[in-house]
């Protein structure tokens, strides 16, 4: 995280963002029963369930730490509505990290999260997108 558009400030505000739309109970899983009742949740399409399995795979929590694997989480949950997932994703995609860059994509995700949430939300999500050179 050298120079340009994405310094370590931006990057700070964007935890700040994503802390808010990101479940509290993302980081109560750890017990590998947990992880497997989790695991299991998210199968069935559990859109929560699918964030919390991505941010353990993402931190590396109670699972070897796989940023392709998270990435593959977060889809599915931001393909199914949940607007922390969609801006983890299109970091994700921004950043090319644990996928290939795509700021088309990474555009599309972050529009699709500020059209869920209020205003003040789209704005901190708006002043993030720009910040990343989408």
């Amino acid at each position: 995280m050298g120079g340009g558009p994405w310094s370590m400030r931006n990057f700070a505000h964007a935890l700040v963002v994503i802390a808010a739309l990101t479940p509290s109970s993302v980081l109560g899983y750890s017990e590998p029963q947990d992880i497997a009742d989790l695991h299991a949740a998210a199968g069935l399409g559990d859109a929560k369930a699918q964030v919390q399995i991505g941010w353990l795979y993402h931190e590396g929590r109670g699972v070897p730490q796989n940023e392709a694997e998270a990435a593959k989480w977060y889809l599915k949950a931001a393909e199914g509505g949940d607007v922390g997932a969609q801006m983890l994703i299109a970091l994700m995609l921004a950043l090319g990290e644990g996928v290939p860059r795509d700021d088309r994509m990474a555009n599309f995700w972050f529009q699709k999260a500020a059209s869920q949430s209020d205003p003040s939300t789209r704005l901190q999500i708006e002043t993030l997108r720009r910040s990343v050179g989408k």
